[in-house]
């Protein structure tokens, strides 16, 4: 077999106690109706309070590919179901501000096992010393590895799964991976009659999807009594909640109002009727309800939050510090301020912000959320073309998804209430108007977006926002679907240089066009790639503030000018002939 031969493996990552039962830390003993050892995992532990969680990983590989050493389990027969759609600048409502989540889908055989890998205590099973309350036995005669698997980890859900393209070393005790995808296990459906079981894997921001991920979180304080319209002193029940659940002050919800309070043990000190709210009678037992309050943050900081705080993602996967840069560049008027008054999912939260053209995905390769704002072309171009890269190619039109209008309405009136228009006090509207001509597309269509998180107003930044949408999408946005092989592989959001027979000027002539990877999917092999990319003209040079450095147009090479900003006089014209940059 060839050194180079490419193989595919999988990782799990499962829970597993450092310690040994009875020795040192673990206060464990077979006494006191403890009849067996522990098998090192949560759900099968006896002394709870010692348990000290590490990590075991199995590794599993294709039967085809035989390892030397014991590390891999031969039982992996195939993996598949690659595949994720971002939504680019949180524009198509169709797809959810998140996009498609990237998943996974893995298929192992089921097996009799020793638990040789999985049991610290599996020749105590047999010699009669870890159990006693039965002689010794074999586990290879009991039950099958996924059905043991799944007794003893029923906490699988979230822990790590990695899937690794790579090729065995010299020595065939190891695959040395080239390429790695990380998921979190969300599904194991097996073992059953077809003697295999499939785990589902999913990107990380699907912690984002689930139904506890609420900001905020919901609070479990009540009325201790009835109160009135008037009343500005009350207590919370159960005694002793004030200081489990509650800060020293902030705004709660009862009902349809909003007050301000400070709080002492479980006295709340309260002012009626605040966020644009009204006073009303509320009853012994109504819920007392923190809000999620944000005050002139950044948005870099509230996705951060949201999906920290809330969402409980581990904060290594978020490089909170390329997402400060980018929106140093292109977000930093982007102020929220708002007043979330119940529990609302994060997934809803941060739909609504994608909405201001923010997109959001996870880099299963690099193990990272990334975040891009919705600006014009400035990323490095990858050329792909007919000749080099393209296996196949179509083209699709999309004209339902142009705009000629696009209006943002700001600072609710009521924050207990919806997101709807009547309830929203500033308009911002930004028109293309020679798109509504006779001679063009001789309609309106306009886009609406309702923002809670601008209660400021943030006229300046409805402005930018909706410009941009506008730049953006004021034409159809076309879409192609693009096959390649494995090696001319792109990641979410690269940005291309297309060249194909399918994209002329009016001559016929090929133009090369930029455009946007905004789907990626592998074949069932992994040796070819299904992209879909949007094209990604703005109709103008724009450019931003560059470094003091920087040398005069003439002297510029052609890269920067791409990627900067050059004064010109009244003709708007530079020496060769180029369009004056524009600022947005």
């Amino acid at each position: 077999m060839s050194q180079r031969e490419i193989v595919q493996s999988v990782e799990i990552d499962i829970d597993y106690c450092a310690l040994t039962f009875g020795v040192g830390a673990c206060p464990a003993s077979m006494t006191g109706g403890v009849m067996r050892k522990c098998y090192n995992t949560f759900d099968t532990c006896t002394a709870k309070q010692a348990f000290t969680k590490s990590t075991l990983t199995l590794r599993f590989i294709e039967p085809t590919f035989p390892m030397k050493a014991g590390q891999y389990i031969p039982a992996l027969v195939g993996v598949g179901g690659y595949d994720q759609e971002v939504n680019i600048a949180g524009y198509s409502p169709n797809i959810g501000g998140l996009g498609k989540r990237a998943s996974v889908s893995v298929t192992i055989e089921d097996f009799p096992s020793r638990d040789i890998l999985t049991d610290k205590y599996w020749q105590g099973r047999m010699g009669g010393n870890a159990q006693i309350d039965e002689p010794g036995y074999d586990p290879l005669d009991r039950g099958s590895f996924w059905s043991k698997f799944k007794s003893r980890n029923p906490n699988y859900a979230g822990r790590k799964m990695r899937v690794i393209q790579g090729y065995m070393n010299d020595a065939r005790t190891a695959v040395i991976p080239i390429k790695t995808r990380t998921y979190i296990m969300s599904e194991i459906k097996g073992p059953g009659d077809t003697g295999k079981v499939v785990i589902t894997g999913k990107d990380i921001l699907s912690l984002a999807d689930n139904p506890k991920a609420q900001a905020p979180v919901t609070s479990n304080g009540k009325l201790r009594t009835d109160i009135t319209e008037n009343t500005v002193n009350f207590l919370l029940d159960p005694p002793g909640i004030g200081n489990a659940d509650y800060p020293a002050a902030g705004i709660i919800t009862i009902g349809d109002e909003c007050m301000n309070f400070t709080r002492s043990f479980d006295t709340m000190t309260v002012v009626r009727g605040t966020r644009g709210t009204t006073a009303k009678a509320h009853s012994i037992g109504d819920t007392v309800q923190n809000t999620y309050f944000v005050n002139n943050r950044r948005g870099d900081l509230v996705i951060r939050d949201l999906l920290q705080d809330y969402a409980k993602i581990p904060s290594s996967y978020i490089p909170f510090a390329q997402w400060q840069a980018e929106f140093d560049k292109w977000g930093s008027q982007m102020i929220f301020r708002t007043t979330i008054c119940k529990p609302t999912g994060v997934k809803e939260l941060l739909s609504e912000i994608n909405q201001l053209g923010i997109t959001i995905w996870w880099d299963e390769i690099a193990q990272l959320i990334r975040l891009k704002l919705n600006h014009p072309p400035e990323e490095a171009v990858i050329p792909i073309n007919d000749r080099d890269n393209i296996m196949r190619i179509s083209q699709e039109d999309n004209d339902d998804e142009r705009v000629t209008r696009v209006s943002m309405w700001t600072v609710q009136i009521d924050p207990t209430k919806g997101l709807a228009k009547d309830n929203f006090k500033r308009g911002y509207l930004t028109v293309f108007v020679d798109g509504e001509h006779p001679n063009r597309y001789n309609q309106k269509s306009t886009k609406n977006i309702y923002v809670r998180w601008f209660d400021q107003g943030a006229d300046s930044i409805a402005k930018i926002t909706t410009g941009r949408i506008l730049n953006r999408y004021k034409n159809a946005p076309v879409t192609y679907d693009i096959k390649v092989d494995a090696k001319d592989d792109l990641n979410l959001t690269d940005v291309i240089s297309l060249e194909s027979y399918i994209q002329t000027d009016t001559t016929g002539k090929i133009v090369p066009k930029l455009a946007q990877v905004y789907y990626r999917g592998d074949d069932k092999n992994g040796s070819t790639v299904n992209l879909k990319v949007q094209n990604y003209q703005f109709d103008a040079q724009y450019g931003v503030f560059t470094e003091n450095a920087r040398p005069v147009y003439g002297a510029s090479t052609p890269a920067q000018k791409e990627k900067g900003t050059y004064w010109v006089g009244p003709s708007l014209r530079f020496s060769d002939g180029r369009e004056a940059y524009k600022f947005i």
